[in-house]
This record gives structure tokens, C-alpha cells and sequence, in this order.
């Protein structure tokens, strides 16, 4: 019997074959990712799957969130040429021990300095890429060094705005000071205040958080002035909403905790929509002190739209774009934490710690946070807020409600001198008198 032949392909090798398949591979689009300058709603969420978390396609599905997809228009997104060359230094110098904690890879002592990222490069078959992510996350926070925001937090139930609040909170970092070690008897890793300044129901309420390097109990007080009491609080509190909404101390910039609180698991790599303030990089100006401006944001949100039909939460005038992200899986080792876990998701080129959804301690999704941020130089020096973020989007679907955080510019300052912000701030003392 005579062979037949498909026209066009008589006469091929299986060479030549191979090659044509592999031509025709690349002409052919990928999975279509989502098209900047659209809008994803009701009618197309299916297009936005594989692109975004699960719980935002659900959102947009459920007609609560529309989501505008954009692009940057600029090409990289990193810290400044001095702090990558100083990461580059970094290597071989640091590891993870076996409590999850940061040590000298030489003598397996707590660091209790550093600048630039500690692991510049990560293998990929690393059993401990997932808390080297995280560090490099850790590393590009700290290096705003000492933070002072004003939040102005917006708290929903399903369907209204519930309650409005704002917030005055303070951070001081003791790792990734390139002009030499804060003075640290006590070993600090970060201090941390939260005050609630409005509504006055609230007006008062102060919490203070202090991590230390070593692998020891970190404390918290929280300061009730209602009742004139002081208020040891659990390391499990910090799972805990801190401003009347759902924002908790370990939610702060993505992870706010101590990373051997927890077990890590690398899951894997995936581009996914996140959402930015600006699609420019945005000029800073530095002031006397060599501080900055936190990026006043005006989100624009559901519920001051007239026929908005969405969720009242929904932020409205933020862009979503593609980032490439690590996926990291965190189990705290308390069991009385509040989450059962979380899947942090961490920038691929500059380690900020863009989002986290959370699982309660049965294992069931209940929470997701978004981080929005803006790609931010200073003019005069090309000090970067890296690291750093603009605001939250916090929503529980478990209880159908959410959080937007907000900074704003006036009363937040980065990367403050130490005169202006140490660590007799952080005191029991302090947090008292901050209350009144």
C-alpha cells in the first residue's frame, strides 16, 4: 500500500520535522496573559486565571472588584547600584541555622549587622531558598532603617464602610545601617509602636512589639488607657488585628514577625497581577535630616463611587501589573497562632513582599493582604523605597470584611536620623505617655 503524505510535509526529515514543529511552538502565543489597558470584570474574569491569586478572581468574578491591568514604564524595579554591590559582598558570608534565624556562615553567631541583601545568589535546589527569600525581603524593609507613618485605616463589613480610623506608628530597623551598628545592648532586631489616635472610643490604644536576633521569646505590651493598664500581650497576638480592622503586627509590610516563629516551604515561581499606585517611578525629595515623604495615596474606593455597584472596599484607581513571584508556604511553630498558614508571595527581582493569603488553623482559606506600592528615587541622593509600601488591601471572605491602609505624607517620615527616632521610643514608659 502506498504511503500517504499530509500536503505540504512529503519529502520532510524527522529533522526537519522536528524543526518546523519547534518553529510553529513559537509562533504560537502562550497562555494569553491579561492585556494591559483592559478592565476584568464579570463578563471576562476567566482571563485573569493562572494570572491571579484565587481569591482576586473570585472578587472579580463575584462582581466585587474590577481590575485594570497596566504595565510599568520603566525596566527595572531594584535597589540602588551601592546596595546590590554590597549584596554581591554578602556571599558566602551568611546562612540559615536550624532555628530559621540569620548567622555567620563562619561561627554560627546571631548577625546583628549587615548591609545589602545576605544572599545574592540562591540556588534553586537550595533546602533553604524559601527563608533566603524571605531574609532578602526582610533586608530591602530594614534598610528604610527608621519609619515614623500616619495610616488612615478604612474598615468594611459586607456591605458599608463599618468604621474609620487612624494610626501613628513607628519602626526602627537595627539591621542594614551602612554608616555602622546602632548602639544595641539588648540585641534588637526591630522595635515597633502602633498608636490609635481616632475614633476616640479607640484614641489612646498603643501597642509596642520588640523582636530580638536571637532565637528567644520576643515581647509585646499593649497599653488599654480605658483602663489605666499595661497588658502583656502572647507572641500569638501579633496574628491579631491592631487598628479595628483586619491588619495584624505580622501582616506589616507582608511579614512582620520573626522568621524562626515559623516553617518555611519554597513552593514554587508564578507571574501574578499586584497592584501599584503609580506606573512611573515617582522623584523623592529628601529632607534636612535626610528623611523622606511616605507617598501620600489617594485610593480612591467602592463606596465613595455613586452606582458603584461593587464591594465597598474595592480600590479603584490602582493599576495591576505582571510581577514574577516566589511562593513561600510559613507554618507557625506556636499552636495557638491564629493562622494555620500562610503563602507569603515575594518579588523576583526585588524580593518585596507583595501579598499573603491566609488559612486558619483548620486549614481553610479565610484571608487575603495586598501590599500596593510605587517604584520611589530620591532626586539628590537615589535613595530607594525598595522594600517599602504605599498601603493595604486587606479582605477576610470568611466574615465578608476588609481593611484598606492608607499612609499619608504628612506625620510619615523614612529612613529618620536616630536622634529622631531611638530606642527609648519604644519603651513601656514612652508607649504610656504617647497615650495620653
Amino acid at each position: 500500500m502506498a504511503k500517504k503524505c499530509v500536503k505540504g510535509l512529503c519529502g520532510l526529515t524527522v529533522r526537519g520535522l522536528f524543526a518546523l514543529i519547534i518553529f510553529l511552538l513559537i509562533l504560537t502565543p502562550a497562555f494569553s496573559q491579561p492585556l494591559p489597558g483592559t478592565t476584568y470584570n464579570q463578563t471576562n474574569y476567566q482571563e485573569l486565571e493562572g494570572f491571579a491569586l484565587e481569591p482576586m478572581v473570585n472578587w472579580v468574578k463575584e462582581g466585587k472588584l474590577p481590575v485594570k491591568v497596566g504595565e510599568l514604564n520603566f525596566s527595572q524595579w531594584k535597589k540602588t547600584p551601592g546596595y546590590i554591590k554590597a549584596s554581591i559582598e554578602n556571599k558566602d558570608r551568611y546562612t540559615i541555622n536550624e532555628t530559621n534565624i540569620l548567622v555567620h556562615k563562619n561561627d554560627g553567631s546571631v548577625v546583628n549587622d549587615i548591609y545589602g541583601y545576605p544572599f545574592s545568589e540562591i540556588d534553586a535546589d537550595d533546602p533553604l531558598k524559601a527563608q533566603k527569600l524571605v531574609e532578602n525581603g526582610l533586608a530591602a524593609r530594614y534598610s528604610m532603617r527608621a519609619v515614623c507613618t500616619k495610616s488612615v485605616n478604612y474598615n468594611f463589613n459586607i456591605n458599608s464602610l463599618h468604621n474609620r480610623s487612624e494610626s501613628l506608628s513607628g519602626f526602627l530597623f537595627y539591621q542594614q545601617h551602612p554608616k555602622g551598628v546602632l548602639e544595641n545592648p539588648k540585641g534588637f532586631l526591630t522595635q515597633s509602636y502602633t498608636l490609635i489616635t481616632q475614633p476616640f472610643e479607640m484614641k489612646g490604644l498603643c501597642v509596642i512589639s520588640h523582636i530580638f536576633a536571637e532565637d528567644k521569646e520576643d515581647t509585646s505590651y499593649a497599653y488599654v488607657p480605658q483602663l489605666r493598664r499595661i497588658i502583656r500581650t502572647s507572641s500569638a497576638a501579633r496574628s491579631e488585628g491592631v487598628t479595628g480592622g483586619e491588619l495584624s503586627l505580622d501582616d506589616f509590610a507582608g511579614w512582620g514577625g520573626k522568621n524562626s516563629s515559623m516553617n518555611w516551604r519554597y513552593l514554587g515561581k508564578h507571574q501574578m497581577l499586584m497592584p501599584v499606585t503609580n506606573t512611573v517611578i515617582v522623584p523623592m525629595d529628601v529632607g534636612e535630616d535626610g528623611s523622606y515623604p511616605a507617598l501620600n495615596t489617594k485610593i480612591k474606593l467602592g463606596y465613595t463611587e455613586k452606582g458603584f455597584k461593587g464591594a465597598p472596599w474595592a480600590p479603584l484607581n490602582v493599576t495591576w501589573v505582571l510581577r514574577d513571584l516566589h511562593a513561600i508556604e510559613m507554618t507557625p511553630k506556636d499552636p495557638k497562632y491564629n493562622y494555620g498558614k500562610a503563602v507569603l508571595y515575594v518579588d523576583a527581582e526585588n524580593y518585596f513582599m507583595w501579598a499573603k493569603t491566609i488559612f486558619d488553623r483548620d486549614m481553610n482559606y479565610f484571608k487575603t493582604v495586598f501590599l500596593y506600592a510605587s517604584h520611589r528615587v530620591g532626586v539628590k541622593d537615589g535613595f530607594d523605597q525598595v522594600g517599602y509600601y504605599d498601603g493595604y488591601i486587606v479582605v477576610n471572605d470568611k466574615a465578608n470584611t476588609a481593611s484598606i491602609v492608607q499612609l499619608t505624607s504628612e506625620g510619615s517620615r523614612i529612613n529618620l536620623p536616630v536622634k529622631k527616632l531611638s530606642a527609648k521610643d519604644f519603651s513601656v514608659q514612652s508607649m504610656v505617655r504617647r497615650s495620653k
